[in-house]
């Protein structure tokens, strides 16, 4: 019986020591700071460690690697390509930004300092304070921090009540707020999707064809992009033609793709570069022909570019894409367009 007591007692410190230590509440805490970091502006950091978090004495107890933990798990979260974050077995010396900072216990809240420092000469990136529940750490891994006594000035002299240290308390207007944040990057990956029509106009290279048509043919399009990754857009122009027989016109109707990689620079702004496709179909219109008229195939492999900006679900695209190879004509087109985004 003794030794069934004993295997018991072993199971559950087992138990308590591989369950997480702070709770949900303060993973939401620790999510909004991971992404007021990811949406700092002019912070050029490339790679990136956690590490250092002392207590406000500058010892560390069992709860700074807890909470290293914890704000590494929430950074990875929120980082969407933008820094490469070093494991906890990784030398800091790899990194050009150093996010560490101190804490301490005041009652039933931590109360957190975090900045991020430039490496190797430790100036000042970025910082935030926080206040996060105390309920689940016990006092071995984060002791109360030693209260302070108030001088009280009264002639007696005597020392007034003793209150909890408040050193690197959070001021008012920098607390982080308690509710649970969805990062905004999620959505390149989920089901976000925009639709968008455009002008687009079409450059032929042919100098022929340019005397026939015209330097410039001006299109409609009306485009679809899910994730920032697939484009597709159907495009359509309709052009008087001279000098070519009895011919009258020209008409253009034609689909592009293109799979591109996404650089996004901010919640607002992205650049994209990748290889597509131009499949479309050129009629002319002669009074010659009876209305039996003629058709040629008109597909080309592309490499587009383009840069997109939103503000609240909608935006403008510009793009470019150039004919790499060709079947009948080879052009240079310029897109732009205003877009709704649906999904984030």
């Amino acid at each position: 019986m003794h030794s069934k007591k004993i295997i018991a007692a072993g199971v559950l410190a087992l138990g308590l020591a591989l369950a997480p230590r702070l709770e949900a509440d303060v993973q939401d805490r620790l999510n909004v700071v991971a992404h007021a970091l990811a949406s700092a502006t002019g912070i050029q950091v490339q790679t990136l460690a956690v590490a250092g978090f002392t207590d406000a004495s500058g010892q560390r107890p069992p709860f700074a690697a807890e909470l290293e933990t914890d704000l590494r798990q929430a950074l990875d979260q929120y980082n969407g390509h933008q820094w490469k974050l070093l494991r906890a077995d990784d030398k800091t010396t790899k990194a050009d930004g150093l996010l560490t900072g101190t804490f301490q216990r005041s009652g039933a809240d931590i109360l957190v300092h975090v900045e991020l420092l430039a490496e190797p000469d430790g100036g000042i990136l970025w910082q935030r304070n926080a206040i996060l529940d105390a309920s689940d750490v016990t006092d071995a891994d984060l002791p109360l921090a030693p209260a302070v006594v108030a001088a009280d000035a009264d002639d007696e002299g005597q020392a007034g009540d003793t209150v909890p240290e408040a050193e690197g308390a959070p001021a008012e207007g920098e607390v982080v707020p308690t509710q649970p944040w969805e990062p905004r990057r999620s959505a390149y990956y989920g089901g976000c999707f925009d639709l968008s029509v455009a002008y687009q106009a079409f450059l032929p290279t042919n100098g022929n064809f340019q005397n026939v048509a015209g330097k410039v043919q001006n299109a409609v399009s009306l485009g679809l992009s899910i994730n920032d990754i697939f484009l597709a857009d159907m495009s359509f122009w309709q052009q008087n033609v001279s000098n070519l027989g009895t011919a009258t016109g020209l008409s253009y109707a034609g689909t592009d793709v293109a799979l591109v990689y996404p650089f996004h620079l901010g919640d607002q702004f992205t650049l994209y570069v990748g290889p597509g496709g131009r499949f479309g179909d050129i009629s002319v219109q002669d009074p010659a022909l009876d209305g039996r008229g003629v058709d040629f195939g008109s597909n080309a492999l592309t490499a587009v570019a383009g840069a997109k900006f939103t503000a609240d679900h909608v935006g403008l695209d510009l793009r470019y894409s150039g004919d790499l190879v060709y079947s009948y004509m080879a052009y240079n087109t310029l897109r732009l367009g205003a877009f709704y985004e649906f999904g984030r």
